[in-house]
């Protein structure tokens, strides 16, 4: 059995940029669906969660030093 896992995190949207870059987006799109998803922490904001837990049937989330 294959297991689909995107690992990412350290987004830090919308401090420091304002979207996920296009480039990324795209890569993460094509590969769809995920079954897991780890995310490694500074989301900084709720949209960014919510996105997390939309990408994979199941999401793993650590807080970031910017996660407040």
């Amino acid at each position: 059995m294959e297991i689909k896992v995107l690992v990412c995190g350290d987004t830090h949207i919308p401090e420091r940029a304002r979207r996920i870059p296009d480039a990324m987006a795209r890569i993460i799109d094509e590969h769809r669906p995920y079954d897991l998803i780890l995310f490694t922490g500074d989301l900084t904001c709720e949209e960014m969660l919510e996105w997390v837990y939309r990408q994979a049937d199941e999401a793993y989330v650590v807080c970031g030093n910017m996660d407040y």
